[in-house]
């Protein structure tokens, strides 16, 4: 299920409830107008075990759906206003399909862009190369062997940016496929951190917004997390938490993947963290949205320039062979 399909079911939920109608109602006229898919048969279940009578923290609880989401729900009907709760969500996921859809973008032009190369690249190669080697046998009926061009040396040269290109997309391909190799680009690429950390602010915003204890809402995120440097940073938290520590600054001290720059956002809320969180969330949105868009803007310059000086590259040596022949040739003639 996406974070697209989450916050339009939430916006529709939300305002269903506000209208009066029952959760369970809600659900199922919900269901009604969804397509297939994942989200609709959980929630589908949801409904069913509503219909028999079942506290919604119990009905949630099989369900195959967002930890986040699924706690979201029951503090919302905990806090007597599930409606203000559901649009809060969809917000939320609405924002995080927003910045996916961005940080897809950034990821997948570079593999275009290397993939056209690749393709440009060996064709290049097999015209050239076989003009070379055609014109290398007609070159030795006229002109002496020797002298010249080194045609073997050009051919190199030809065939070396395919496999160049080749290992650049394979490893970039790799990269952006292995979870945990994405995961530590995500962190450490511009524009992909601040998406994180302001996904991160916005999680714990929510939770606390909602009168969830920090302690509880650090357990649920750490467990969004598992066996990741992330992870590993909330479990230190957790950790100097359990300490004593009261200020946040004394509980995320020590980090590494937190700036202080959110540190300090956060502790600029005082005693009410989700606001903090809130400021947080806010302003590393605005900077992974304005690093993200000058991404965008300088990747089509870089990818034309990039395959225009591969064409020269490319061709030039083979250029330069024929040229030289040519000069031999018309001297030898005359």
């Amino acid at each position: 299920m996406s974070s697209e399909e989450l916050a339009f079911a939430n916006q529709q939920l939300a305002g269903m409830l506000k209208s009066g109608i029952p959760l369970e109602g809600a659900v199922r006229q919900l269901c009604s107008d969804m397509k297939r898919g994942a989200l609709r048969e959980e929630l589908e279940a949801l409904e069913k075990d509503l219909a028999l009578g079942a506290p919604l923290p119990d009905a949630l609880a099989p369900r195959r759906l967002p930890d986040l989401y699924k706690t979201m729900l029951t503090v919302g009907q905990a806090s007597g206003d599930l409606p203000g709760t559901l649009l809060m969500v969809a917000d939320h996921y609405q924002k995080v399909n927003a910045l996916h859809l961005r940080l897809r973008t950034v990821m997948v032009y570079p593999l275009i862009v290397l993939a056209v190369s690749v393709a440009l690249s060996v064709l290049l190669a097999v015209l050239f190369g076989g003009a070379a080697q055609s014109w290398k046998a007609s070159r030795d009926e006229f002109l002496p062997p020797g002298g010249g061009f080194d045609q073997r040396g050009a051919l190199l040269l030809l065939t070396l940016s395919p496999i160049v290109l080749s290992l650049m997309f394979a490893s970039l391909s790799l990269a952006l496929a292995v979870p945990s190799l994405r995961r530590w680009l995500q962190w450490r690429l511009p524009g992909f951190r601040e998406a994180s950390l302001a996904q991160t602010a916005e999680m714990f915003h929510l939770l606390l917004s909602r009168h969830y204890p920090f302690r509880d809402a650090l357990r649920l995120v750490r467990g969004l997390n598992p066996l990741t440097a992330l992870g590993r940073e909330f479990q230190a938290w957790e950790d100097q938490a359990a300490a004593g520590a009261s200020r946040f600054d004394q509980v995320a001290v020590g980090g590494r993947l937190f700036p202080p720059l959110f540190v300090w956002l956060v502790c600029s809320g005082g005693e009410d963290l989700s606001q903090g969180f809130a400021r947080a969330a806010t302003l590393y949105h605005r900077r992974a949205h304005y690093k993200i868009e000058i991404a965008l803007y300088a990747l089509l310059p870089v990818a034309t320039l990039t395959l225009g000086v591969l064409v020269v590259l490319q061709t030039y040596p083979v250029l330069l062979m024929f040229m030289r022949d040519f000069g031999q040739l018309f001297a030898f003639c005359c």
